[in-house]
């Protein structure tokens, strides 16, 4: 398990900003190219074949939905529909090329953390941002030229073999309960006859002696 989970830009926004070449919320204008970078498409996070691939440039925020406070930037995404990102634990091996640095922000978008990725393995680094329990979430960034590129959520915790409720587990509580239950009240109506046979016995050796 790598620890996190990569949120690319999401399918829909890039679909309406194809079907109207304009930012959704901001209605700048989008813009359609031959790459001339590399990018990658934030969809699918495959880098642009320079000189061949279309491209669609156009603004967006990140931090939408996140926090009230906006910062956005350009990304770019494939002219026409792209195979979205499908495994989302594991980085690319091509965008591994890419210079990134990684900023760790707590709710409120307070930067905790920012780290140059360099020569390091990029899971090592995302596991030391999010070592400081106050990180959300991380913004992957392009060191060269600071655009987003991708959002990184921790992977939530998979519950202990110990803590796991089972189902089976479940069932079986309350039927032990109500064994249990029936066990007393089997004991407390065995103890009951006992005790109603010896009076019972008393009261017949009296009657004798009369």
């Amino acid at each position: 398990m790598s620890g996190f989970r990569i949120l690319p830009v999401p399918e829909t926004l890039a679909a309406e900003v194809r079907a109207t070449l304009r930012t959704p919320d901001w209605g700048y204008p989008a813009t359609s190219e031959v790459a001339v970078g590399y990018g990658p498409c934030r969809t699918c996070l495959r880098l642009f074949e320079i000189g061949k691939e279309r491209r669609i440039l156009f603004t967006h925020d990140p931090f939408a939905g996140l926090e009230p406070y906006p910062l956005p930037g350009p990304v770019f995404i494939h002219e026409s529909p792209c195979e979205p990102l499908r495994d989302t634990s594991t980085l690319p091996d091509e965008l591994r090329r890419v210079p990134m640095t990684l900023n760790g922000y707590a709710r409120g978008r307070r930067l905790r953390a920012q780290e140059h990725i360099g020569n390091r393995r990029f899971e090592d680094v995302v596991a030391r941002v999010f070592s400081d329990p106050m990180v959300e979430y991380i913004h992957v960034r392009n060191t060269d030229v600071g655009c987003f590129l991708v959002q990184l959520d921790r992977e939530p915790a998979p519950e202990s073999v110990e803590n796991a409720r089972s189902p089976i587990r479940d069932i079986a509580r309350p039927v032990r309960c109500e064994l249990a239950v029936q066990r007393s009240i089997t004991r407390t109506w065995m103890l009951h006859r006992a005790c109603w046979r010896r009076r019972a016995r008393r009261t017949r050796r009296r009657q004798l002696r009369v």
